[in-house]
């Protein structure tokens, strides 16, 4: 990590607090979570590593003492009338989302966030609010891979427009039948590497931890397996070409409506799929770190992008709003899987209501 020296600041003092908090989230939002460390940081503002240790304890208390400084602007801004996803924005959606694996930021964060949503909603319905949430922390924590996200913002201002209706329009039709199936690999090892991912990252991953996973010795996974870059690289592809292949078949067989919709997202919030949100996000926090695997995580965002271009023409999408539909599964999927494992219930809401209302919202705009 190379950041550029404070020279003025003084150890303990107010602008010592200030340039650390400037310079961690500046570097995780140009490099991410795990690319943090101490000596970095103590040498970037001018101070010693024991009186990081003594302020601050670790990393970890450097984020969560970030998150206080800049969390209530940064959660206003996520139900704002404008939004642009800027680097300090990033930083803290980024913060936000690793609290999942990292217990001394969650219990700073997710208290503060629930506070904060739970006086939001009084003034928003539910519904929209968590859509233009959810939507806004996907674009945050996606962007820098795939800038072509930001098009799902387009719908923020029919979602802001929404926000405050009494109630959702009703949808009476039914699907039957309908289930996303988890993802399982038929590679054990794979399948291991996978939930560990899934719950501490790409960072946490090693052979030796793989290995006790699986109940084999570390000796026993390398003639099969070069080293554990090369184990998450193909854990990625094979959960990636599984949800990309059983999601098309869904979307195949039930057509893109409102309640596909709206039960599309409350079943990617079931525990069939955990496993490969916590690996969706971890591979987005962290794992593009890997060239490969960042390549991999783009062209198949943009894989599914095309491939929603004919169920979008057969649904009659309006051609302005297809760059948004396009992206926006992907987008409420991360925003979603964030606010769920911060405690927000989103799945008990009615999300066949808003995807109606979205959907009218835009058949009238295109009219």
């Amino acid at each position: 990590m190379t950041l550029a020296p404070h020279s003025s600041a003084v150890p303990g003092s107010s602008s010592t607090k200030r340039n650390l908090v400037d310079a961690v989230l500046s570097e995780v939002a140009t490099n991410g979570i795990d690319a943090l460390s101490v000596s970095g940081l103590s040498d970037a503002v001018g101070i010693s590593r024991p009186t990081f240790y003594s302020r601050f304890g670790n990393i970890d208390g450097l984020l969560a003492e970030a998150w206080l400084d800049a969390s209530e602007q940064w959660c206003d801004s996520l139900v704002a009338p404008e939004f642009e996803p800027r680097d300090t924005a990033i930083a803290l959606a980024k913060i936000f989302a690793s609290a999942r694996r990292k217990p001394e930021v969650a219990e700073i964060v997710w208290p503060v966030f629930r506070r904060w949503w739970t006086t939001t909603s009084m003034d928003f319905h539910p519904g929209p609010l968590s859509w233009l949430v959810a939507n806004r922390l996907g674009v945050l924590l996606t962007t820098e891979v795939v800038p072509e996200v930001q098009h799902t913002l387009m719908i923020d201002p029919l979602l802001f427009s929404h926000s405050t209706i009494s109630e959702l329009p009703r949808n009476d039709s039914a699907i039957q039948d309908f289930s996303i199936d988890p993802i399982q690999l038929d590679d054990p090892i794979l399948q291991a590497v996978l939930g560990v991912v899934a719950t501490s990252g790409y960072q946490g991953t090693s052979m030796s931890r793989i290995a006790r996973a699986v109940r084999m010795t570390t000796g026993a996974l390398y003639p099969q397996f070069t080293n554990a870059e090369e184990l998450l690289r193909l854990v990625y592809a094979a959960a990636q070409t599984q949800v990309v292949e059983k999601n098309a078949g869904l979307w195949e067989r039930l057509g893109l409506t409102q309640e596909s919709f709206g039960r599309f997202i409350v079943e990617g919030l079931t525990p069939a799929r955990a496993q490969w949100r916590g690996l969706r996000l971890e591979t987005l926090l962290g794992g593009i770190a890997d060239p490969t695997i960042r390549t991999m995580t783009e062209d198949a965002l943009k894989a599914m992008a095309v491939n929603l271009g004919p169920i979008m023409a057969f649904a009659a999408v309006p051609d302005f709003a297809k760059p948004a539909i396009s992206y926006i599964f992907h987008t409420l999927g991360v925003g979603f899987s964030v606010l769920d494992e911060a405690g927000i219930d989103v799945a008990e809401l009615d999300h066949v209501g808003v995807a109606t209302l979205v959907a009218q919202s835009l058949a009238e705009a295109g009219s």
